[in-house]
């Protein structure tokens, strides 16, 4: 069916991604029932805030990363993780990309006002609508591309976020 073949190509393309970066930090944070956790990274390391950080914990637990700085971020759960008696470590990995991956490339902030979605337009039409988004939410939500034309395509939530907040999608256009 289509949606598997979406998903192995999805798939293919993170992997590609994956590929394009380089390790430049790592470690491990004990959550003992917080929901956040701030991490150091030493100083020189990264020289700006275009990095991603991937997360291993035991339970497959969804994580994110918010407020990114060159010397830092804070790891946040959805809820209250691990206790006190049952403290939960979670590996990170801090990834820099060793090569471009896409001329086009950006992050869009959606916000309640937005019902859900929102358009890219180009600067520069394309000559063709036949191109790859890969997208990449930041947070506990999944994200979609309904439309591409030419001139741009839409990014679709799964949900409205609530009332005066809002959400930050990166994505990567591949002609």
């Amino acid at each position: 069916p289509q949606v598997v073949t979406n998903d192995i190509r999805a798939a293919t393309e993170l992997v590609t991604l994956l590929q394009l970066e380089t390790e430049v930090d790592s470690g491990n944070i004990v959550f003992t029932g917080e929901t956040e956790q701030d991490v150091v990274i030493p100083g020189g390391v990264l020289n700006n805030t275009n990095y991603r950080v991937v997360y291993t914990t035991v339970d497959s637990v969804a994580l994110q990363t918010v407020d990114k700085t060159t010397t830092g971020f804070t790891i946040e759960a959805a809820s209250a993780y691990g206790t006190v008696l049952l403290p939960k470590t979670v590996g990170y990995s801090v990834l820099v990309k060793t090569a471009q991956t896409s001329d086009l490339s950006g992050i869009i902030n959606i916000s309640d006002v937005d019902a859900g979605s929102k358009a890219v337009v180009f600067a520069t039409p394309m000559t063709t609508a036949n191109y790859r988004v890969l997208l990449q939410p930041n947070g506990f939500f999944a994200a979609r591309v309904p439309t591409k034309t030419k001139t741009g395509f839409t990014v679709e939530l799964g949900h409205v976020p609530p009332v005066g907040e809002s959400v930050n999608v990166g994505y990567d256009v591949f002609v």
